[in-house]
């Protein structure tokens, strides 16, 4: 299998989780495209190449055992310093809606036993997610 760059790999992982439960709602939608424009491991990454990702990334989860697939193409493709950067935009991304439906909670724990994030470091990400979705 070949390997993503990173900022693919990440768009993947967004993608993935948006796309779990078999629907892209319009505030994970929003969403991917909001942290792709603020955090800086994105500079580098044009809307035209987030749309590339996103289209290949929906090819491949259609396909059999995709997110299986993803989730191993992700692993390979990221450096471990990025494994939390990851799980922590899964986590985003999945909160974007204020639901977490089962779908997207298998996806996260596939994801977070692949990268090897610690338990610990899960329960952190999760609230910092949580907190960060918070409306008024």
């Amino acid at each position: 299998m070949k390997k993503l760059s990173q900022d693919a790999a990440l768009v993947y992982v967004m993608v993935t989780t948006a796309s779990a439960d078999m629907k892209l709602v319009d505030p994970e939608l929003r969403r991917i495209g909001a942290i792709c424009d603020v955090l800086p491991i994105f500079d580098d990454l044009s809307r035209d190449d987030l749309q590339n990702h996103s289209t290949d990334c929906r090819k491949l989860l259609s396909s059999e055992n995709g997110m299986g697939k993803i989730v191993e193409l992700v692993k390979s493709s990221l450096p471990e310093r990025l494994h939390e950067t990851a799980y922590a935009l899964a986590l985003d991304i999945a909160a974007s809606d204020l639901q977490v439906p089962p779908q997207e909670i298998r996806f996260l724990q596939e994801l977070g036993d692949a990268l090897s994030i610690n338990k610990l470091t899960v329960a952190a990400l999760e609230v910092s997610a949580q907190v960060r979705a918070r409306r008024p």
